[in-house]
């Protein structure tokens, strides 16, 4: 987690050089799970950024947190003000490459799971998706599919976790869930996606505005996503129907949501849990061993099964 003062001292020349207009006099990394993200303190003008570094040999498309946050701060969205770019920016740590972006640090609390807070949540996701309803979708947002929530993660999945029987089950469902989001995809239902809507990503300030973090997996997908991710948050952390209720009302007072697209939330949690693992499987070998286990997955399914029959009501 620690970085030498020789890897700190190269990273402030190089966001200097890359950043010549904020003055960047230390950092502080403050978090390295999927990327290395660094508090960076200023001298002149005193506001404080937060930069994250996206390692270039991943799959995960780099400066797309960058361009989702500038669009939407564009439109006054609830977002943090992107430090400007004149192109995308590299840095090298280690002998490693990373592409950077930066943003105002925004000084607040994460959401803990309330009714009231719920409430405000849904709230920033309707305006969230509201300031974007007339966007056309940009060249560089990717489009989320059904493969990439279904397919992917089962494949991802089968190759580090030994079936026991509940695997299949889970392969079941999903095949289920992948055939309802096929039929299900209303292009009134399809928009600008924060991608990883989970309370811990919203930040609520002094005056109890919320501002949302952590864009890197924005997408073009359905917006119910958004709200199913932010329910899934929840489970294992205080999460109930009072307060998964409270996340509609909030939504509903600012966007509309058919039953259809409503009922569809259902499905989305399943696929947001299963995306979720399959990530992981992906970084089987890069992300600490605690996440890689083989009882991460087998408890990880276990609770997609749960879903599956719980939450979705799929019968295998």
């Amino acid at each position: 987690m620690y970085d030498t003062l020789d890897v700190q001292k190269s990273l402030v020349k190089q966001l200097n050089m890359r950043f010549p207009n904020i003055e960047v006099t230390e950092v502080t990394r403050i978090n390295s799970t999927r990327n290395k993200l660094y508090l960076a303190k200023t001298g002149a003008n005193q506001q404080n950024y937060v930069f994250k570094l996206t390692p270039l040999h991943t799959s995960h498309i780099p400066y797309v947190e960058y361009r989702a946050m500038h669009e939407i701060h564009r439109l006054h969205g609830p977002v943090s003000r992107p430090v400007p770019m004149e192109k995308e920016c590299v840095v090298h740590l280690n002998d490693e490459q990373f592409a950077v972006n930066g943003y105002e640090y925004i000084q607040g609390n994460t959401l803990s799971p309330t009714e009231t807070n719920f409430h405000s949540l849904g709230v920033s996701i309707g305006h969230l998706h509201q300031v974007s309803i007339h966007m056309d979708k940009p060249s560089w947002l990717p489009e989320v599919t059904v493969s990439d929530l279904i397919n992917e993660p089962i494949e991802a999945i089968s190759q580090k976790c030994r079936d026991n029987g509940m695997f299949t089950t889970a392969i079941q469902q999903a095949t289920m869930v992948a055939e309802v989001l096929h039929h299900n995809r209303n292009p009134d239902w399809i928009g600008f996606s924060h991608g990883d809507a989970h309370h811990i990503n919203a930040i609520q300030t002094s005056r109890d505005e919320i501002v949302w973090i952590d864009l890197e997996d924005a997408s073009w997908q359905w917006r119910g996503y958004d709200l199913a991710t932010a329910i899934w948050g929840t489970f294992g952390r205080g999460g109930s129907a009072n307060i998964w209720n409270e996340l509609i009302n909030g939504y509903t007072s600012v966007r509309s949501l058919s039953e259809e697209e409503a009922t569809l939330i259902r499905f989305l949690i399943f696929s947001r849990h299963l995306w979720w693992l399959g990530l992981h499987a992906n970084n089987w070998d890069r992300w600490p061993k605690p996440y890689t286990s083989e009882h991460f997955f087998q408890s990880g399914i276990e609770l997609l099964v749960t879903i599956g029959k719980d939450v979705c009501g799929l019968k295998t």
